[in-house]
C-alpha cells in the first residue's frame, strides 16, 4: 500500500496538468454546448414528448432546483442567453478557477432539462463534473496561457488523480460502446451500419444516403466496417494501458476520423466535438503544452 502511495506521490510531482491543453479541452467541451444552444431554437430545446409532458422536467426535487433552465423557467430566452454567455467565457479561458463549476452547472442543465438526440450531452455533463478538480486548484486567469508551476504538493495530487480518474471514465464509454455491440444481433452479424444509414430519423439522407449505400452494397466492406468500429472501440478502451506515445496518438487520429464519419454520416456535430476533447484527454499528454502536443512529432518520442 504504502508503495503504491508513493508512486502516485512521485508520479504527480513530476508533472503540472494546468496547461493550453487542458484549456482546449474546456474550450471543446463548451463549444459542443454553445453550438447545441445557438443552432436549437427554443421551440425544439423546450418541446415536449411522449412521456415528457413537461420541458424543462422542473419537479420537486433538488436536481432540479439547481437546473438553470427551472431557475429561470419563468423566461426561456433569458434562460438560453445566460447559457450562452456563461459558455463563450468558458471558451475565451478566463479564471478556470470560477468558470470549472459553471461550466458544469450549464452542461448538467442541458443534459437534464432539455430534449437532446445524442450523447453528446450526456459526455459533457460527465467529463465537466469530474474536471471540476483541476479547475478548482487552477491558479491562472485564463485557461489558454502556459502553465504556472504549482507549487502545492497536495494540488499536484489533486490534479493527477483528477486526470486518472477521466482517462478511466473516457476508456469505459469507448468499452461500454464496444461490449453493447457484441450483444447486439445485428452488429454481430455485421449489418447494423447499414440498418443505422437507412434510419428514416437519425439516418443518412440524399446523397449522402445514396453514396453510402452504394459503397456498403458490398457485403464483405460491410461486415469488415462494422467490426472495425468495434475493434477500434476496445482499442480505445484498453489505450490506457499502454505508455507508448506513439501508438496513443496513431490511436488519436484514428479516433478522430472515426468521429468525424459519424458526423458526415449522421450529422450530430455537438457529439464529434465533445468526443474530440474525450479522445484529448484519453491519448494525448496533458501535461504538455498545445504546440509540444499537437504540432511536434519530438513529444511523441
Amino acid at each position: 500500500m504504502n508503495t503504491f502511495f508513493s508512486y502516485i506521490y512521485n508520479k504527480s510531482q513530476q508533472y503540472n496538468f494546468h496547461t493550453n491543453t487542458l484549456g482546449l479541452i474546456r474550450s471543446l467541451l463548451a463549444l459542443s454546448s454553445l453550438l447545441f444552444l445557438l443552432f436549437n431554437p427554443i421551440d425544439i430545446l423546450f418541446h415536449t414528448g411522449l412521456g415528457v409532458p413537461n420541458i424543462p422536467n422542473c419537479e420537486n426535487t433538488v436536481l432540479s432546483s439547481i437546473n438553470l433552465f427551472c431557475i429561470f423557467s419563468f423566461n426561456l430566452y433569458l434562460a438560453k442567453i445566460v447559457a450562452i454567455i456563461i459558455l463563450i467565457f468558458i471558451i475565451l479561458g478566463y479564471f478556470p478557477k470560477f468558470t470549472g463549476i459553471l461550466h458544469f452547472w450549464v452542461a448538467f442543465s442541458i443534459n437534464t432539462g432539455l430534449i437532446t438526440i445524442d450523447g453528446g450531452a450526456q459526455v459533457t455533463s460527465v467529463l465537466t463534473f469530474l474536471i471540476i478538480p483541476l479547475t478548482l486548484t487552477d491558479n491562472r486567469i485564463n485557461h489558454w496561457y502556459h502553465s504556472i508551476k504549482q507549487k502545492s504538493e497536495y494540488y499536484k495530487i489533486i490534479s493527477y488523480l483528477t486526470i486518472l480518474v477521466l482517462k478511466i471514465q473516457i476508456a469505459y464509454i469507448y468499452f461500454d460502446a464496444a461490449i453493447s455491440k457484441i450483444y447486439a444481433h445485428n452488429w454481430t452479424e455485421g449489418t447494423a451500419l447499414y440498418y443505422f444509414i437507412n434510419d428514416p430519423i437519425s439516418g443518412a439522407s440524399g446523397i449522402r444516403l445514396n453514396l453510402l449505400n452504394l459503397i456498403f452494397d458490398f457485403p464483405l466492406f460491410l461486415i469488415i466496417t462494422t467490426y472495425f468500429i468495434i475493434l477500434l472501440e476496445l482499442t480505445l478502451a484498453f489505450s490506457l494501458f499502454t505508455t507508448n506515445n506513439r501508438i496513443k496518438y496513431k490511436l488519436f487520429i484514428l479516433g478522430m476520423l472515426f468521429h468525424i464519419l459519424i458526423f458526415l454520416i449522421f450529422g450530430i456535430f455537438t457529439f464529434v466535438i465533445a468526443m474530440f476533447s474525450a479522445l484529448l484527454l484519453l491519448l494525448l499528454p496533458t501535461e504538455k503544452e498545445l504546440n509540444k502536443n499537437l504540432f511536434l512529432k519530438h513529444s511523441l518520442k
